[in-house]
């Protein structure tokens, strides 16, 4: 790939600020409409640590938080941020990104900001499997300079279908993106799949196994993980979870994973 030049890191700065400017401005006329209240709307559908989305959705006008902390090698940081807010009986809306990254040359700033939606088809039971598909865009936020964001418009759609076996969910997971190339000169695709157990331990625990691969081939990459997390249900309405990352291939070697998952209360949008 070729890299962007100064001029191109000029005219995206200045993008950047008109994107701050209006995002501010749609916030600030669209809250006197919203009411949160603390109504009980029924647990997040937490969608943290794996690269994969199980077929769950927010419940209907629940607004849930998940936040955490992801540690690489060379003192790498992110802080995956995330608002998932229930738009209807099987449909979400989310926005988020990486609320700070450090990257391991020590620069560190915000992320791209990442707007959403999910949609399940059918719910998963004892005989057929679920459905579910989600859209998401990546718009860039991040500084181009400092090497934390492309300075590009990504697009990713994604495919989940969960199986339920016994106690347990297993969750397959595809996932395509469309990544702006910095140079300008078209798209590159990236493949994501990804196979899920989830399942409840004793009490109020439970674990996670992922194994995922991912193939860029206009970048000439390719990645595998291996996930295992435990989750704690702290309340109803919070999910708290620990667990590591190894990697293969262009993936880094492991990751250390920790965040939880809240629900907020009922959003109201007229």
């Amino acid at each position: 790939m070729k890299e962007r030049g100064t001029s191109g890191v000029r005219v995206r700065r200045g993008l950047h600020g008109w994107r701050s400017r209006a995002l501010v401005a749609a916030l600030a006329c669209l809250t006197p409409s919203c009411v949160l209240t603390l109504d009980p709307v029924g647990a997040p559908a937490v969608q943290r640590p794996t690269f994969s989305s199980s077929t769950a959705t927010t419940p209907h006008e629940g607004l849930s938080l998940e936040m955490g902390a992801d540690l690489g090698p060379s003192a790498r940081l992110g802080v995956p941020t995330t608002f998932r807010w229930g738009a209807g009986p099987d449909t979400e809306l989310t926005l988020g990104g990486l609320l700070h990254q450090r990257a391991a040359d020590g620069a560190s700033g915000m992320g791209d900001l990442e707007v959403g939606t999910r949609h399940r088809l059918r719910a998963p039971d004892e005989d057929t499997p679920g459905w579910a598909w989600g859209w998401l865009a990546r718009l860039p936020v991040a500084s181009t300079s400092s090497g934390l964001g492309s300075g590009e418009v990504d697009f990713q759609f994604s495919l989940s279908r969960d199986h339920l076996r016994g106690v347990s969910t297993v969750t397959w997971y595809y996932q395509l993106d469309f990544l702006g190339e910095p140079a300008g000169e078209g798209t590159d695709l990236l493949h994501l799949a990804s196979w899920t157990l989830s399942r409840p331990l004793s009490g109020p625990w439970g674990l996670t196994a992922e194994v995922a691969g991912s193939l860029a081939p206009e970048r000439d990459l390719s990645a595998g993980w291996l996930l295992l997390s435990t989750n704690l249900q702290i309340d109803p309405w919070t999910l708290l979870d620990i667990g590591v990352r190894l990697g293969v291939d262009d993936a880094e070697d492991w990751a250390a994973l920790i965040g939880f998952g809240r629900s907020l209360g009922r959003l109201r949008v007229p």
